[in-house]
């Protein structure tokens, strides 16, 4: 279970932004990396790199008067999400704008003034997770700062219907797609990808899919038992050379979420025999 703590102040500011009905941020600025450059589309749309430090001023002052309004839902605790996040902070900061999908700032107007955007009515509409985490850090290379990708959008015409209708749009495109799921975060490993060569390199040829979508289960000319999931070789495996059917049957997630479950079905010497048997 999870325990979330919430303090006095901060139930009472939530109240007051539910009873003032305040849906986004009047105004405020975020650093740029001038010497990045930037892509414009139109008048209405800035792709650039900005300051992480100012992402984190954002929070510390708006993150109760209307920063999140415009989101889908406001900050939502995933420990393996966080915790990924959490790690980039403290050891790979130079590396976080590889590894994080960045942010998208929904306003009704923004001004690229020297190395700042100046922003007009404003909320964030993508990257909740990545700024409560990043503005609530305590811990080491807190002040070094780093570029993080940001998008920022504006209606092309005016009025508060419209305004509306176009922030919800590009908050329902930017959140509705498909979640990924730890399977699929190995799909592009080593030992995934020469498993599913040495399967099929020799008769009998067995088809391993380790990427959703890919299409193998529907080869022809093969019998049942040649087609296969990783997820589901991951269960035999667990279950009979192993000895855990418990955990392959009702705890099937573990397979690709616990690092040494994970490792002990995968990293290993795999026998082809054996497993055209299984």
């Amino acid at each position: 279970f999870e325990l979330s703590i919430f303090y006095k102040n901060e139930v009472e500011q939530q109240i007051k932004n539910f009873e003032n009905g305040q849906r986004y941020v009047r105004e405020g600025r975020v650093d740029i990396y001038k010497e990045h450059g930037f892509i414009k589309n139109g008048d209405n749309g800035l792709l650039v790199n900005i300051s992480a430090l100012s992402v984190r001023k954002l929070y510390d002052k708006y993150r109760d008067e209307g920063l999140f309004e415009q989101n889908f839902r406001y900050f939502v605790r995933n420990k393996k999400i966080d915790d990924q996040i959490n790690s980039s902070l403290k050891k790979k900061r130079d590396k976080f704008w590889f590894l994080n999908n960045g942010i998208i700032i929904g306003c009704k107007d923004f001004h690229l003034d020297g190395d700042n955007i100046k922003l007009e009515d404003f909320s964030i509409i993508n990257g909740c997770q990545t700024t409560t985490i990043l503005g609530s850090y305590k811990g080491s290379n807190e002040d070094l700062d780093f570029p993080i990708s940001c998008k920022i959008v504006k209606p092309d015409h005016g009025g508060e219907d419209y305004f509306n209708v176009f922030i919800s749009e590009i908050a329902e495109a930017s959140n509705s797609q498909k979640p990924i799921s730890d399977r699929d975060l190995k799909s592009n490993y080593p030992e995934q990808r020469n498993l599913q060569l040495d399967l099929k390199a020799q008769e009998p040829k067995i088809y391993l899919e380790i990427k959703r979508g890919e299409g193998i289960l529907r080869k022809r000319n093969l019998e049942s038992w040649q087609k296969i999931k990783n997820d589901t070789l991951g269960q035999l495996i667990l279950s009979v050379l192993l000895q855990r059917p418990g955990t392959a049957r009702s705890n099937k997630k573990k397979i690709f979420s616990d690092r040494v479950t994970y490792n002990s079905i995968f990293k290993r010497n795999h026998d082809k025999d054996t497993i055209v048997d299984l």
